[in-house]
């Protein structure tokens, strides 16, 4: 598959086999491999690594394709993930943050912080990006000054930074967009590409060492602000969250986000809409004359 998928992909199938696999089939043949051997195997994985419904159905979907390879090209007669089934049904509930709770984070990590003010307002200025714009984290971390229009208060999302720190175009087609940004995070992130003096061709957030720091100063803030601990990712949905609890168009979510088309935005986020409907029933009382 290197030919057809980008690095990241090749790198993320190759962790989960080395990870998840290997470590159970690597001294079977693949021929004595059975359904029983899945069905054990998928127990494995959530006793002794913790892993969610939908982890799990991911690596069996790489197990899989192992096996379907060597069904069609080396007389493997069967394939025993086909047949003991995939996991039950993912847990599509999401982790998110309000804005409220948003804050509270803020203000933890500004009162307890004891890093350089310019690490400081670095580390800020990314958590607010993340927060206001819903964008992935490699689109932030692929943000050059050029892709920043102070004057209009837009980003431009052209391109993602891999975890392996290769450029490459974005996700989707889709993800290649224009977002407006609010004025004071347009006034952050200008304040910050002048204080750190970045050079137009460099990235905006390039002086932070890697995904890990990230996720080590999330983690140890929240932890602080006794907050419900959320994923890097899940600031991707606590921007939809609050757009939804905005009356924002689905529609425009959908650009916001980069979704290839609002089914997929509605598919996501389709259990947060139930108090909408209580919204149309009373704008609707207002006219119906009743």
């Amino acid at each position: 598959m290197s030919n057809t998928l980008k690095p990241t992909s090749i790198a993320n199938k190759i962790n989960l086999g080395r990870k998840y696999i290997l470590p159970y089939f690597g001294q079977k043949s693949i021929n004595k491999i059975t359904p029983a051997d899945i069905r054990i195997w998928h127990g494995d994985l959530i006793t002794k690594h913790g892993l969610s419904t939908g982890s799990i159905k991911t690596i069996h979907a790489q197990a899989s394709s192992i096996f379907n390879y060597a069904v069609k090209f080396y007389n493997l007669a069967k394939n025993p993930c086909q047949i003991a089934g995939n996991v039950g049904k993912s847990n599509r509930s999401l982790k998110f943050w309000t804005a409220s709770q948003f804050r509270i984070f803020v203000f933890c990590f500004l009162e307890n912080c004891r890093d350089t003010p310019m690490r400081k307002f670095l580390y800020l200025t990314l958590f607010y990006t993340l927060f206001y714009t819903g964008i992935r984290l490699g689109e932030l971390l692929a943000l050059t000054p050029k892709d920043f229009d102070y004057a209009n208060k837009i980003l431009n999302i052209n391109k993602n930074r891999n975890i392996l720190n290769i450029v490459t175009t974005p996700k989707t087609p889709g993800s290649i967009r224009t977002i407006l940004l609010p004025e004071a995070l347009t006034i952050m992130i200008n304040e910050w590409i002048e204080k750190a003096m970045i050079d137009k061709n460099d990235f905006i957030f390039g002086a932070i060492a890697g995904r890990t720091t990230i996720k080590f100063w999330l983690d140890r803030y929240t932890a602080m602000a006794k907050l419900p601990a959320i994923r890097i990712h899940d600031f991707r949905h606590s921007h939809a969250a609050l757009l939804i609890e905005l009356n924002v168009p689905p529609m425009v979510i959908a650009e916001r986000l980069g979704h290839e088309s609002v089914n997929t935005t509605l598919s996501v986020y389709a259990h947060l809409y139930p108090n909408k409907q209580q919204v149309a029933v009373q704008a609707l009382n207002t006219i119906s004359g009743f």
